[in-house]
């Protein structure tokens, strides 16, 4: 069993090549473009019934089976991707009858919810909740829970409908007193998981369908989450007691990393422990995800391998066990997979580890290039949706690149001497051993961030050029703590008193850890924010790196060759990047943040955020930078904010890293806000803005700058302001650019009300535009239904959420325009063409 841990962690291993590791692959990328298949027909609206897939596949087969030399490898692949096309179509795009989503009532108005009543049992929670963003702290609410609940049935008027599905459940007011394993009923506002709002995100019904996750419920007090008595039978039983142990048996083994839910060592520790994720934890993980150490902090093969390893060393000090060995070590992987989340990284890392675990030990001959693809495979069937995952693609791409090219790049890097013959386990006492192990993390990390890095760049837009140093600085670091942690969570469970001295020491471990992510993180240029590029680049260049790493030599003029080529793409794409499409001389992106306003515009190669906040403060950490970058707008260098409304800037810290901001205009009435509440939320945010190095100006009525071709002139508020509410102090602008069917012209309003709009309503003033923001997220009043017949716009925007959608107050005033809201139709767009046309839609129609 030594031997096979050995081998099993040794990248090095992986042997010639066979026809069955060739066979295997083939057979993933079957599997893969099954589902892909299944996918775009859905997308297309030729959505085809699993049956109808089943079916094909069996008849191809059947073609197969009557072919007198056995069914070609074309035939079994054909049947293979038919298959998994079906089992895609079947688990993530059917929906069975009784399933929680297809029984939720139609809400009463659009874009809201529907009063639901759900009986079911507790699967995770209750936990307080916490949201994201540097502002999130102002935002001042109270407490909410959250917990998940297993559906079991519907309660209506109609009485008791049997469901399955799993129910989100969010809490204001209080923690309800439930503990997980416990029959409850739950009445609240539920919503259907609703298709993407923003251009760049993956569609949530798909990944739902796949997790079983039936609806969201909005609970207004712990009150309407009432415990009932526990289903009978023994089944039911087992459930409880299996929910209820795990859940004491998480608290014993959480309790070693400390009681303060604010400090981010326990928040680390909680995360590369059990899986966990606090919002002390949110500023390391952004910075580990910053120097490309994310795999880290999140479980993974590696910290499950080093979890093997430690628990082969505690039964080898027991005696040789034989063949009693794998068992036991394997056994132990699954308990403690058993106590995590059942989040998908980590199911993919057991089913990886035991395979490979289970291969070892049968002491036959394998390949670990065919077994990585038919785990691979087999993750798929269980999880459709996988393959779309980031997580999978690395966790998979990174370890086929480890075990097809591992040896072949060591070989290169170092010499030869420091290798051990295969099946010759060295001695750890000796510092050969050390010395391999240390070249082995540096040829290993070099392979893994060259082959990883232009996928990180199309997906999430960052390249971390101080990852391989981190990597081999870290890595020895967590995998020390990672043994000191399993130790401690043994002895916490097993002696709760001793818990506090392995707090302590544990602490210390991750507050060392911490400090020196940091250090790197403080380094100029060690994090890069890159647009994104194209598919077709992004495999160039995997393919090109890989190329030079393996079989590059300095005198291959094909190479070369290959290499300029792909260098000249990249560099076209680079320069490109940001710009509009040709004929399109303005355009305004208005982005679903619920409860908020950002706008993106546009003008040949320049961009500026108009407004960036919700009252959802974690819009700034994903959601907008996000969108953005999807949009193409990769640098952002200027922002707007238009008044001090927290729904309107609570996300422009998160984004000003990200999207390279360097300049910020406020309207006056906000920085007198900073300045009169040093405590608040406007005071951190220009504060934090300074201390970035970032611009920070103002704006007020008369004043004008450019944006490309487009001029923008500031309205409102005039000085000295007339105004007292800081919504009538909002900016308001109006952009202009001349179009070969004459000047067309964009108003910006913010959150204005009567008396700014009657200021701006006077007598000859020349208010005409053809794209108009809605004031004040749609708010309805004379005055503003006024301005939009003054204006006369063909197209209006409105940023709200679901409580002002769709108003029919506002129906006599939408005939004729093109009025789009965001709750309902998604993030919006507007352009103004060259020839001076102007068109609209948005994320949803």
């Amino acid at each position: 069993m030594r031997e096979a841990v050995w081998v099993l962690f040794d990248g090095d291993q992986a042997g010639a090549t066979t026809p069955a590791a060739w066979r295997a692959t083939g057979a993933f990328a079957c599997a893969a473009f099954g589902e892909l298949a299944a996918l775009w027909l859905w997308r297309s609206g030729h959505a085809v019934p699993s049956v109808v897939w089943w079916g094909s596949a069996l008849l191809v087969l059947a073609v197969g089976a009557a072919c007198r030399r056995g069914a070609p490898a074309a035939v079994l692949g054909l049947a293979l991707m038919l298959l998994v096309g079906g089992r895609f179509t079947s688990r993530i795009l059917e929906r069975r009858a009784d399933d929680l989503a297809a029984v939720i009532p139609a809400p009463v108005e659009p874009g809201g919810g529907s009063i639901l009543t759900v009986e079911g049992v507790v699967v995770e929670g209750p936990e307080r909740l916490s949201s994201g963003g540097a502002l999130a702290g102002y935002r001042v609410l109270g407490e909410s829970f959250g917990l998940t609940v297993a559906a079991r049935a519907v309660v209506g008027e109609s009485g008791v409908i049997g469901v399955r599905g799993r129910v989100r459940v969010t809490v204001s007011g209080g923690a309800p007193a439930v503990v997980v394993g416990q029959r409850v009923r739950v009445q609240g506002v539920a919503r259907a998981v609703e298709s993407p709002g923003n251009p760049g995100e993956s569609d949530a019904r798909l990944w739902a369908a796949q997790e079983g996750l039936g609806a969201r419920l909005s609970v207004a007090s712990a009150g309407l989450v009432t415990v009932l008595e526990p289903e009978p039978g023994a089944r039911a039983w087992v459930g409880r007691a299996w929910l209820t142990g795990r859940a004491w048996l998480r608290g014993r083994a959480g309790a070693v990393f400390g009681e303060d839910p604010d400090s981010p060592r326990r928040a680390m520790l909680a995360a590369l422990m059990l899986g966990e994720r606090e919002r002390a934890g949110e500023e390391v993980r952004s910075a580990f995800a910053r120097q490309g150490l994310a795999h880290v902090l999140a479980i993974s093969g590696f910290h499950l391998a080093v979890m093997a390893g430690a628990a082969l060393f505690v039964v080898r000090l027991t005696g040789d066990r034989g063949r009693l060995e794998p068992a036991l070590v394997a056994s132990l992987v699954v308990l403690y997979v058993a106590l995590l989340p059942a989040q998908a990284p980590i199911l993919r890392s057991a089913v990886m580890v035991l395979a490979w675990l289970g291969a070892e030990s049968l002491g036959r001959r394998y390949d670990k290039r065919a077994l990585l693809a038919w785990v691979a495979i087999a993750v798929l069937l269980v999880r459709p949706m996988d393959l779309f995952s980031l997580g999978y693609q690395l966790t998979f791409g990174i370890t086929a690149v480890l075990v097809w090219f591992g040896s072949a790049v060591h070989e290169r890097m170092f010499p030869a001497a420091l290798s051990f013959r295969r099946h010759e386990p060295p001695d750890v006492f000796q510092g050969r051993w050390w010395a391999q192990r240390a070249t082995q993390l540096v040829s290993a990390s070099v392979l893994c961030w060259l082959a990883a890095t232009p996928l990180a760049a199309w997906t999430v837009g960052i390249v971390s050029p101080a990852a391989v140093v981190a990597t081999v600085v870290v890595v020895p670091a967590i995998t020390v703590l990672l043994w000191a942690g399993y130790a401690a969570m043994v002895v916490g469970v097993l002696v709760p008193p001793a818990g506090g001295v392995a707090a302590v020491v544990l602490g210390w471990l991750a507050g060392l850890v911490v400090a020196v992510v940091g250090a790197f993180d403080s380094v100029p240029l060690t994090t890069v924010y890159v647009p994104r590029l194209s598919v077709g680049l992004t495999a160039a260049l995997t393919v090109l790196v890989l190329v030079w790493l393996v079989r590059g030599r300095l005198r291959s003029p094909g190479l070369w060759a290959a290499t300029l080529v792909v260098g000249g793409w990249l560099a076209g794409e680079l320069y490109n990047a940001g710009r509009l499409e040709r004929g399109v001389l303005l355009r305004i992106d208005t982005l679903d943040v619920g409860d908020g306003t950002c706008h993106l515009v546009r003008s040949g190669r320049e961009a500026v955020l108009w407004d960036c906040g919700s009252l959802s403060p974690s819009v700034g950490v994903r959601t907008i930078p996000r969108a953005v970058r999807a949009l193409g707008a990769w640098r952002v260098r200027e922002v707007v904010v238009t008044h001090p409304n927290y729904d309107h800037y609570s996300g422009l810290v998160d984004v000003a890293g990200p999207l390279g901001v360097e300049r910020v205009s406020f309207s006056r009435a906000f920085l007198a806000a900073a300045a009169g509440r040093p405590g608040g939320a406007e005071a951190a945010l220009v504060g934090a803005l300074r201390g970035r190095g970032i611009e920070v100006r103002e704006l007020a009525a008369g004043a004008e700058f450019r944006v490309g071709a487009a001029s923008v002139r500031v309205l409102s508020p005039p000085e000295p302001s007339p105004f007292a509410s800081d919504n009538d102090n909002s900016l308001v602008a109006r952009l202009s650019v001349v179009t070969g069917g004459g000047e067309r012209r964009v108003m910006l309003c913010g959150d204005i009300q009567r008396g700014a709009i009657a200021a701006l309503m006077t007598p000859g003033a020349d208010l005409a535009a053809d794209i108009l923001e809605l004031p004040h997220h749609g708010s309805v009043q004379p005055t503003a239904m006024a301005l939009v017949e003054a204006v006369g716009p063909g197209v209006v925007v409105q940023s709200t959420g679901p409580s002002r959608a769709l108003d029919v107050r506002w129906n006599a005033h939408r005939e004729g325009r093109m009025w789009w809201t965001t709750a309902t139709d998604g993030g919006a767009w507007a352009e103004i063409r060259g020839d001076g046309s102007v068109a609209s839609g948005s994320v949803r129609r």
